[in-house]
């Protein structure tokens, strides 16, 4: 007489399979990949925030603008792209998304870590800019507009990680 399904014990069909090897290179392969991209991107975020004005003038000088119809150019979208403060909100929402994907698991004290680390270093940047760096100048609103990058990255991270169920709980 053969066993019937109800009589198979329930612990082994309910025990998740352990993780493989492979997933688990996987997962640290990941890890390495946006540890790197993070440090890529500060770098290059240093750079750019304390490069002299006049050689950010000239570079930017140098690159050939594609002609746009006047419609065009009252859009939103050429708007943002166009306009120098929606670059300080873009480099420092990417810092800000890719340091709360640094922890396997990011918390809101992961989260509060991040926003002081990177305002600190926003700050840091422009009171460089605006003691060392010949022809650039310490400014209010290129800070605020940082913040408001980071503040946005950090919070879709960890809202799209929590309604994933990726990352620790808030109350820790």
């Amino acid at each position: 007489m053969s066993p019937r399904f109800t009589e198979l014990p329930v612990a082994h069909i309910a025990e998740p399979l352990p993780p493989t090897t492979d997933s688990l290179t996987t997962d640290s392969n990941m890890r390495i990949l946006i540890y790197i991209l993070f440090a890529v991107a500060l770098v290059a975020t240093t750079v750019v925030l304390l490069t002299p004005a006049e050689s950010v003038r000239h570079s930017s000088a140098s690159v050939r603008r594609q002609p746009t119809v006047k419609a065009q150019r009252n859009t939103i979208i050429y708007k943002a792209i166009n306009d120098g403060d929606n670059w300080h909100i873009f480099w420092f929402f990417v810092l800000a998304g890719m340091a709360m994907l640094l922890p396997a698991s990011p918390s809101l004290r992961t989260g509060i870590i991040v926003l002081v680390a990177l305002n600190a270093y926003s700050l840091s940047t422009e009171v460089i800019q605006g003691t060392l760096i010949p022809g650039r100048s310490f400014e209010w609103p290129d800070l605020g507009m940082n913040a408001l990058g980071i503040v946005v990255g950090v919070t879709i991270v960890l809202a799209i990680r929590k309604g994933k169920g990726l990352t620790a709980d808030y109350t820790d």
